[in-house]
């Protein structure tokens, strides 16, 4: 990181009753020599700031942070108090924090994001909620509910924010569902008192919402048929309010992604859409709505989908995209924007720079530089001065390293399919390294997701201990055009697991691995993966460990097509339970754990609420049975993501120690 430099300068964000830990910086000094070994506790910790915010103003900031007990509140400073006056935390309880966003600059809003496992299924509720500045008038802007085991309660979304009204500091436009089975409503909702009427009454094949720039809500989109497995993906356009709604894509029948973004700011009758119509991979485009037809094309990638779009402060007009490489990018349609980003860039050179929030006069922003050696910070930046002041760090016990960095490789799986791929060496260890090195195969969760070169804890640390980490993009996995992600289709435990294992023979192949010290490990699908790897290769792993991995793909398939879901996804991408049952079963690791033979860590979150707990406990029973070595560890009162701290810590202390007794 010889090339990166920070900036001199005060820290504006401050420790505060030992809740935040953020370091104070004279200067900002060339990064120190990184020691052998970290404590796991510097990886493990959650970041000291997320999400970080700024209202319309520019007087306040809010941020995620993680309180003493390991969940997560909400900060908030006052700019004008800084050194004077401690920050404000407000207490989301057993809530974690989505996300951030000022309605204006008194009033901010928390979306919260609760999992729980209620025996049979996974439920998540989503919830805004919306405090003053000054920690007054904490409101619940619709309250937090049993849901039971119905499909009609279905994990409840009621964050979605259809229109933030930028002109309007008391209302906003939201669609959520209270239970019933008809679908979410259209509601005009006071953030100030905590009211709200309908809008719009619901349509069970209506989600989601789109108002043109008058307001006026005329295009929707949403399942025909959500929870079965006909359900078809649609985009609805009505030319006026009281108008009937039209079919204007059928996005499963085509088999090609229409994903609306905004109204154009011009024409009413064209909309800028993300889709992968004419290329297999996603770009950006107009489409008029009254002829049906793409009328021109704003952005494509020749070898990448496009990951998403740069909004205005106001969130109306899209000033550019971003797109992941090997690395994520950004090109901007705004001169100006262009330019802010142009010199952010030379004031912080190396390193990835991102907006994360801004002003609506674009007069302070907020800025975060990332890295893949590097944990990130997050900085003030006001354009009109230049002036760019550190905020905060995210990893205080990381932010004076350089780490190790990720490179970008391509192997070749067994059917000629190029897998792109990231190697990671513990620092200071050239490719190939003198001695093949402990390895660890990590594929990644989704399996419609991607790794790339970006800063990650958990391989930070297993670097840091010394072993050579491979994250491959296996097939199936997205940002890679539709061709590629449809390859997965119905491959799980067959050519997704095949690229896998020829990304692990790879290492060997190159002598950077060392034969006979190779563990995988994953969470969610990666789990799976790793399971499957040691029951198709005993061979070639040492070890695997799977966080919150499937085990049992008939049992799981059962229970979605049982309590509702979106049955039709898994159908494509999994199987058919009813019909394709041997192939399930012989690709389900609980159903052939007497062809293990490596020990095994199997760790479990006992509130996911993606794949089930009693997937573990089939898995550990299928073990025991089988009388194979493995550990099982339960992380109480922990979801899918591992979002809180004490749990995400023994979750890295386990992973240490076992690896350790592995490979060493």
């Amino acid at each position: 990181m010889g090339s990166r430099s920070g900036l001199p300068g005060e820290s504006l964000a401050l420790a505060q009753a030992g809740l935040v830990t953020i370091l104070l910086l004279v200067a900002l000094q060339a990064p120190a020599e990184l020691p052998p070994k970290l404590p796991v506790e510097a990886f493990a910790r959650l970041p000291v700031m997320s999400d970080v915010a700024i209202s319309p103003g520019g007087r306040h900031v809010a941020a995620a942070i993680p309180d003493k007990s390991g969940n997560y509140a909400v900060v908030i400073f006052d700019l004008t108090q800084i050194g004077k006056k401690p920050p404000l935390v407000a207490s989301t309880g057993d809530w974690d924090v989505n996300w951030l966003r000022w309605k204006s600059d008194d009033r901010l809003l928390v979306s919260g994001r609760h999992s729980q496992f209620d025996g049979y299924v996974g439920i998540v509720q989503t919830r805004l909620i919306a405090v003053n500045a000054d920690g007054s008038k904490l409101e619940w802007l619709v309250k937090p509910r049993n849901l039971g085991l119905t499909v009609s309660a279905r994990p409840l979304d009621a964050d979605q924010v259809v229109d933030f009204l930028p002109d309007d500091p008391q209302h906003l436009l939201m669609g959520f569902s209270l239970g019933d089975s008809s679908g979410p409503q259209l509601y005009r909702v006071d953030i100030v008192n905590n009211r709200r009427e309908v809008v719009e009454g619901g349509k069970p094949w209506i989600q989601w919402w789109w108002p043109d720039r008058a307001g006026r809500v005329r295009l929707a989109r949403g399942y025909d048929g959500y929870g079965t497995f006909d359900a078809r993906l649609k985009t609805y356009y009505r030319p006026a309010v009281d108008a009937d709604w039209q079919e204007i894509w059928d996005e499963t029948t085509s088999g090609k992604t229409f994903r609306p973004v905004v109204f154009d700011r011009a024409d009413p009758d064209v909309i800028l859409v993300r889709s992968d119509h004419d290329s297999g991979r996603q770009g950006l485009y107009r489409f008029r709505l009254s002829t049906r037809e793409f009328i021109g094309k704003l952005f494509l990638h020749p070898e990448v989908d496009l990951a998403g779009v740069e909004m205005d402060a106001r969130g109306r007009d899209i000033e550019g995209v971003h797109y992941v490489t090997d690395v994520g990018r950004v090109e901007w349609f705004s001169p100006a924007m262009a330019a802010i980003h142009s010199d952010l860039a030379a004031q912080l050179p190396g390193w990835a720079i991102s907006i994360e929030s801004r002003t609506f006069d674009d007069a302070r922003m907020v800025v975060f530089a990332g890295a893949s050696d590097h944990s990130g910070r997050y900085y003030l930046y006001e354009p009109a001065s230049g002036s760019l002041r550190l905020f905060s760090n995210t990893y205080p016990e990381l932010d004076e390293y350089d780490l190790a960095r990720p490179t970008a490789v391509r192997y070749q799986a067994r059917d000629g399919l190029e897998i792109p791929a990231y190697l990671t060496l513990p620092r200071g260890v050239r490719n190939p390294p003198e001695q093949p090195l402990p390895a660890v195969v990590l594929p990644h969760g989704g399996p419609e997701a991607r790794d790339y070169a970006a800063f990650d804890p958990e391989v930070q640390l297993l670097a840091n201990r010394g072993y050579a980490v491979l994250q491959m993009n296996f097939r199936g996995s997205a940002g890679y055009g539709t061709a590629f992600r449809q390859a997965g289709a119905q491959e799980w435990g067959d050519a997704i697991q095949d690229d896998i294992t020829d990304g692990a023979r790879w290492l060997i192949e190159k002598k950077i691995a060392d034969p006979a010290r190779i563990c995988i490990v994953g969470g969610s699908f990666g789990g799976y993966a790793a399971l499957m790897g040691v029951v198709r290769e005993p061979a070639l792993y040492r070890c695997a460990v799977s966080v919150n991995g499937l085990t049992d793909l008939p049992g799981f398939l059962e229970i979605i097509g049982r309590y509702g879901g979106d049955r039709r996804w898994y159908a494509e991408r999994i199987g058919k339970y009813w019909n394709d049952g041997r192939k399930l079963a012989q690709n389900s690791p609980a159903r052939r754990a007497g062809d293990i033979r490596a020990p095994i860590l199997l760790v479990q979150a006992d509130e996911d609420s993606v794949v089930p707990p009693t997937q573990a406990v089939k898995m550990a029973d299928a073990l025991q049975e089988a009388g194979r070595t493995f550990r099982y560890v339960k992380l109480k009162n922990e979801d899918h993501w591992l979002s809180h701290g004490p749990t995400r810590l023994q979750y890295f202390r386990e992973l240490d120690a076992f690896l350790a007794e592995q490979l060493h």
